[in-house]
């Protein structure tokens, strides 16, 4: 009788640890309830693949835009840096159909940004400084280009930006910051 208990106590834990598991692993790898996005006229816990930023173009349209234009990718060296330091920019100008004819590439920066200015707006005078032209006759792109700032003084960041003319038309980078450390 007592071997019956044993067993059966013994047969009594196994389940038990196998539920008990079993809630486990279920708890554990249980996928998340989506939340409605607001404007979506999916089911409840539908999110669309890609959605439109505010005033965006569908993500379809706008991959096509860019694999119709040239695009210019900006790398800085540092985020953070301490006035007075010597900051180096890169940035490579493309083309979707290369070689591309560029006539003009410069490095554009200021101490306050023109994030918000549309690039239908953007000129070369937007930004106070700007680092040489880099093309001074046509140039067949993609190509890399680099230039220097010294930070100045006194201001919180330095917001940087490129431009290059390709085929006559002016495009511009995305605007990036330089973060500068305060004087100690």
């Amino acid at each position: 009788m007592d071997q019956k208990l044993s067993k059966k106590i013994i047969v009594a834990a196994i389940v038990g640890v196998a539920v008990l598991g079993g809630l486990a692993w279920s708890a554990y790898h249980k996928k998340p309830q989506l939340s409605q996005p607001t404007g979506s006229t999916g089911p409840p816990g539908f999110v669309p693949p890609y959605t439109n930023p505010p005033g965006g173009k569908p993500q379809p349209e706008r991959l096509k835009e860019l694999a119709e234009r040239p695009t210019i990718d900006l790398a800085l060296t540092q985020e953070r840096a301490a006035p007075g330091e010597t900051v180096s920019v890169n940035w490579l100008v493309t083309y979707p159909t290369p070689p591309g004819n560029a006539t003009h590439s410069a490095l554009h920066w200021d101490t306050v940004s023109h994030n918000d200015t549309p690039e239908a707006q953007l000129s070369e005078t937007i930004y106070a400084h700007a680092e040489g032209e880099f093309i001074a006759k046509a140039s067949v792109i993609p190509r890399s280009f680099t230039a220097n700032i010294v930070l100045p003084q006194g201001v919180p960041a330095v917001y940087v930006r490129t431009d290059a003319v390709v085929d006559g038309v002016r495009y511009w980078s995305p605007e990036k910051f330089i973060s500068l450390d305060p004087i100690p």
